[in-house]
């Protein structure tokens, strides 16, 4: 890239934040940059403080600006611009004097092979970016923005000047409204002066004069009931307690299986394909009744899901 060309920001150069929140005035300090050996004096003025009581005023679009002297000409001249475009796209500024255009971000990689805004630029090389207007010119603000932001400038005039007091009363956004809720009584609480109550009771019919005594005379069996309830490992109980019913459920699925044929023999040849005897013994089945051999034929599939059989009495062909 041609540094006559696309020339950075040169001494005393400053930066706002406009954003359709709240613009409000930071707690900034100022530290000089530097950059390709040119003085960048950069201010940022931030839209969020820990302040209670700054500035709050409502703004329409979200928009930096800047104000910079070219070095190459000395012309003096403010700007602003999106603030989507400085951390999203790319900005280019064109110098009024004499023409130059000052590169500020290139985050779409038109210039630079990497994204890169001002701030990247200066990070690159140790520098960081001061945040103050305590140097702030009235005349670098431009006409647009000096009823929004003229009163930060150190010779602003006395009518863009506001009282701290007056500002938060006159700019302040209102607060949420406060509605009536019906409020639940705090039953933890209840149940406890309850509780304590009984216990009052209880040490009293034992001829005590109160819970604390009566915790202190019961505070051997009180130890020994904790020793006994600690004993008990909650996750043992319920770890055999599942292998009981992984027990059960087993039992229960092989006491439903219903064998009705031998097993294979193992030395008996292997058929390319299967007939009725791989399925039933048809020897034992010719002598039962259709009933029977019906219940026995549907029994034989009913464990294996997605299988389709039937069973059906054979006529005689004429």
């Amino acid at each position: 890239m041609n540094s006559r060309g696309l020339m950075l920001l040169t001494r005393n150069a400053r930066v706002f934040a406009r954003s359709p929140a709240l613009l409000r005035r930071a707690y900034l300090g100022s530290r000089p940059v530097f950059s390709n050996g040119v003085n960048h004096g950069i201010r940022f003025h931030s839209s969020h403080s820990n302040n209670d009581k700054s500035a709050t005023l409502k703004v329409d679009d979200p928009q930096l600006m800047i104000a910079f002297t070219c070095k190459k000409c000395d012309t003096r001249s403010s700007h602003a611009f999106s603030r989507q475009s400085y951390y999203k796209g790319t900005v280019l500024i064109q110098c009024p004097g004499c023409k130059n255009r000052h590169l500020i971000a290139d985050n779409l990689k038109i210039f630079r092979d990497n994204k890169v805004n001002l701030e990247d630029i200066l990070k690159e090389q140790g520098q960081s970016v001061a945040t103050t207007t305590d140097d702030l010119a009235f005349e670098d603000i431009p006409e647009s923005l000096r009823g929004l932001i003229g009163h930060h400038a150190k010779d602003a005039p006395e009518a863009y000047r506001k009282d701290e007091s007056d500002t938060d009363k006159v700019h302040e956004l209102p607060g949420p409204k406060k509605e009536a809720y019906a409020t639940a009584p705090d039953k933890t609480t209840d149940a406890f002066i309850k509780y304590q109550e009984k216990l009052d009771q209880k040490a009293k019919s034992l001829g005590l004069k109160d819970a604390a005594e009566l915790q202190e005379k019961l505070k051997e069996d009180i130890e020994l009931k904790k020793k006994e309830f600690n004993a008990v490992d909650p996750l043992k109980e319920l770890e055999a307690y599942e292998r009981k019913k992984a027990e059960e459920i087993q039992k229960n699925k092989d006491s439903k299986t219903i064998k009705v044929r031998s097993p294979i023999d193992k030395d008996a040849p292997v058929a390319p394909y299967k007939t009725l005897d791989s399925f039933i013994d048809v020897e034992k089945a010719k002598e039962l009744p259709a009933k029977e051999l019906q219940f026995i034929w549907r029994a034989r599939f009913q464990n294996k899901e997605g299988n389709f059989h039937a069973a059906f009495k054979q006529y005689p062909v004429c």
